[in-house]
């Protein structure tokens, strides 16, 4: 009977690590998917000098190749934020929150200006629903020569 006891211990241990190295497999790749994709925004960003319909259609196809699906608010989390009359405070808001990707632009001066690159890393379960979301930002260099559409 000793024996018994002592392998479901050993069971219930064996499965508890191998859960928790899952959950650290899942966390890594989801990181670095997000990771990934912000950095490839900031360089699209810097390529085509700002946030055109080349930039966003470029966007829209690297994001989509990644399969980086997200549903998140970007008028209000805890990094960005608009008050309730919809005045941003931070930056201009130009994304339509289609892939869960927040980008705003900064303005330093007349002529130049930077982008902030927000994605996120999401935990969504099945059951549960989304439990949280981590963002990950990123901002681009000055950008003098602003081709905007």
């Amino acid at each position: 009977m000793r024996e018994a006891v002592g392998s479901t211990f050993l069971f219930k241990l064996m499965i508890f690590f191998i859960f928790f190295f899952a959950s650290f497999l899942a966390i890594a790749i989801n990181y670095s998917q997000a990771f990934r994709i912000k950095n490839s925004i900031i360089n699209i960003l810097e390529q085509q000098e700002g946030y055109n319909s080349d930039a966003k259609g470029r966007i829209d196809t690297t994001v989509n190749s990644y399969g980086y699906y997200r549903t998140i608010n970007c008028d209000c989390n805890n990094l960005d934020c608009s008050d309730k009359t919809g005045n941003d405070l931070n930056g201009k808001k130009i994304t339509d929150n289609t892939h869960g990707i927040c980008i705003r632009k900064q303005t330093t001066n007349t002529s130049s200006a930077y982008y902030k690159v927000t994605t996120y890393v999401s935990f969504n379960f099945p059951i549960v629903g989304n439990l949280i979301s981590l963002p990950i930002v990123g901002e681009t260099k000055v950008i003098t020569n602003l081709v905007e559409d």
